[in-house]
């Protein structure tokens, strides 16, 4: 920045004025090119779509982990041992598995892989509650979120110019993905919270949100 435009910052603030402006511009532009391109339309939904899921399994492996394993060491204990396994289990698979099914099936198959498995393990959890399934949840994420369907993510955006593609990613870690989130977060505060649904009914609502994602992924 200029002296001019360092001059000009609100000091009672974190970020400068300047700053805000280009970043509502940059969103607006990015959401011009979604709004006119398909694809882009697509790869933001699926993306947006994976982090609603996503929190909606960690939650219920946590929610199923504080009501079953008492004591915190107990607790603790038991999450840090599956959580800490579970990037080794996305390393195996990428090794062993990504690229045969690349070559094999193309890049179609690569960003079914993780919404089907959490659809069968949320069926799974829905009809009987149990550490193993509950764990079956968990074990896909972990298996195939930063392995195959990051590696299917990244070839989505192969169509697209560096710059698009550049500006599309900041947008998706800046706003997409705090959003979709934090609509999870709102979802769950009405379903487990206040209509006092369980766990393994918790599951319908990922369920529902699954097969919004796989009619975007088959498209």
């Amino acid at each position: 920045k200029t002296a001019y435009e360092i001059d000009q910052c609100d000091w009672s603030s974190d970020v400068c004025s300047s700053d805000l402006t280009q970043t509502s511009q940059n969103i607006g532009e990015v959401l011009r090119l979604i709004k006119n391109s398909k694809h882009l339309g697509f790869l933001v939904s699926i993306v947006g779509l994976t982090f609603m899921v996503v929190q909606i399994a960690d939650f219920q492996f946590i929610a199923f982990a504080s009501e079953h394993i008492k004591g915190t060491d107990n607790l603790t204990g038991f999450l840090g041992l599956w959580l800490s396994n579970l990037s080794l289990l996305a390393l195996l698979f990428q090794v062993l598995f990504t690229s045969f099914i690349i070559r094999k099936f193309g890049v179609g198959a690569t960003i079914l892989f993780l919404p089907i498995a959490l659809l069968l393990s949320s069926i799974w959890v829905l009809f009987g509650a149990t550490l193993v399934s509950i764990l079956a949840i968990k074990i896909s994420d972990g298996a195939f979120r930063h392995s195959i369907n990051k590696v299917g993510t990244e070839l989505l955006y192969l169509p697209i110019s560096s710059e698009v593609k550049k500006k599309t990613k900041a947008f998706v870690d800046m706003f997409v993905d705090r959003f979709a989130r934090g609509l999870a977060g709102v979802l769950l505060l009405i379903f487990y919270s206040w209509l006092d649904f369980s766990v393994a009914q918790i599951s319908i609502l990922a369920i529902s949100i699954i097969v919004i994602w796989l009619a975007f992924s088959v498209r």
